[in-house]
């Protein structure tokens, strides 16, 4: 049985895309730092794990 679109489930599904799209983004740009394709005065590891922990303290915000 399909599921309409809107329900929980495909919710859930899109901001599991949202975020995994996002913590890529960030992972590239660390490495693009880390291997001196990029050059910033700020340090990308502490952001990443930031975002990271906010991004899996959403679902518990929402509510």
């Amino acid at each position: 049985m399909k599921k309409a679109q809107g329900t929980p489930a495909s919710e859930n599904r899109r901001e599991g895309l949202l975020y995994g799209l996002l913590v890529c983004a960030l992972g590239g740009i660390w490495l693009a730092q880390e291997i001196g394709a990029i050059r910033t005065n700020v340090p990308m590891g502490p952001i990443v794990i930031i975002v990271i922990g906010f991004l899996m303290l959403l679902p518990w915000l929402k509510k």
